[in-house]
């Protein structure tokens, strides 16, 4: 995406937010009609969208963005016809049109941002075609139940996809050797791994020779409830929380949780989705992404496998397609 398309984006985002906070909560068209700072203030914000928009417009004049021509319009009316402003057509913008764009931006810049994970990879060939889809992460598993379980050499791969270590109750020691050894710029901590012990795992890697900070996953299983309380002792210490199906195995279920558990997240901690996401979730992810959760990233594994390890590559060609095609 263009750069000042998205920061045009922003700014309507940002202004949508802002007539909210304005209202409190508390949308009464009494109150705005009596109150001259509050219209003011929402008319300013108004402006703000329209020119934002038309400023989208001028850069790629076929921009998706749903009834922007009326946005520019009206951001026109409002600066031109300012002492005809009606009270009734702004309030109708504002509980009508103003939600309906707000969502929509907010997922265009949530599938810009959007990163893409593989996880469980294992053979050498198989690495190197994945690697060329060019995903965000590659993840390899260092688990001996696991029949993803990894012990030999990753091939190169471009540098700018981060490589990933998946570990179950592994000591410090270990992760840290395998860090060093194959060149990881995140792990994912994929058993009953406390905060304390996450903490220790970030102190330690600091001393490591790593040209960028380790990022770290904590992974938690969800089925069907979930207590978010667990998460606050891991908030300031881990980078992502990683959602998973919580099922018999350690990961690779191969079936999707009820992600509307996830409407009760009370975090700012970015979020990776994850347990039997496939192309049949390519709608659910289209609503997910309409929402304020944060997320970062997708982790594919068991819906693309061909055998445990050995990933589908038409399969994944075709996810990647649908759901970075917007990207380029």
């Amino acid at each position: 995406m263009n750069v000042n398309i998205k920061k045009y984006l922003l700014d309507i985002k940002n202004s949508i937010e802002a007539i909210y906070s304005f209202f409190e909560g508390n949308f009464d068209f009494e109150k705005y009609k009596k109150t001259l700072i509050l219209k003011r203030a929402v008319e300013r914000e108004i402006e703000i969208i329209g020119e934002a928009t038309n400023r989208i417009l001028k850069v790629d004049p076929k921009f998706p963005l749903q009834n922007s021509r009326r946005i520019v319009d009206t951001r026109n009316w409002v600066i031109h016809a300012y002492d005809s402003v009606d009270d009734n057509i702004i309030w109708g913008i504002i509980k009508k049109h103003i939600p309906k764009l707000h969502e929509e931006v907010i997922l265009i810049l949530n599938k810009e941002d959007l990163q893409l994970k593989v996880c469980g990879m294992k053979h050498p060939e198989n690495i190197q075609e994945v690697a060329a889809m060019r995903p965000d992460y590659l993840g390899f598993i260092f688990y001996p139940k696991s029949p993803r379980n990894f012990d030999g050499k990753i091939p190169e791969i471009d540098s700018k996809i981060k490589k990933t270590g998946v570990f179950v109750d592994a000591e410090v020691e270990f992760i840290l050797e395998k860090v060093e050894k194959y060149g990881f710029k995140a792990v994912q901590l994929h058993g009953n791994e406390s905060a304390e012990y996450c903490l220790e795992l970030k102190k330690a890697s600091t001393a490591l020779s790593l040209t960028d900070k380790l990022e770290i996953f904590k992974v938690f299983g969800i089925k069907d409830t979930f207590d978010f309380s667990v998460l606050k002792p891991y908030e300031s210490i881990v980078d992502y929380f990683l959602f998973d199906t919580k099922g018999k195995a350690k990961g690779g279920n191969g079936y999707t949780f009820d992600w509307s558990v996830l409407k009760e997240y009370p975090s700012t901690t970015p979020i990776i989705m994850s347990g039997g996401i496939g192309l049949e979730e390519l709608n659910k992810i289209e609503q997910l992404l309409k929402t304020d959760l944060p997320i970062h990233a997708l982790d594919l594994n068991s819906k693309f496998e061909i055998e445990p390890g050995l990933k589908d590559i038409k399969l994944l060609s075709e996810f990647f397609y649908k759901i970075k095609e917007h990207r380029e």
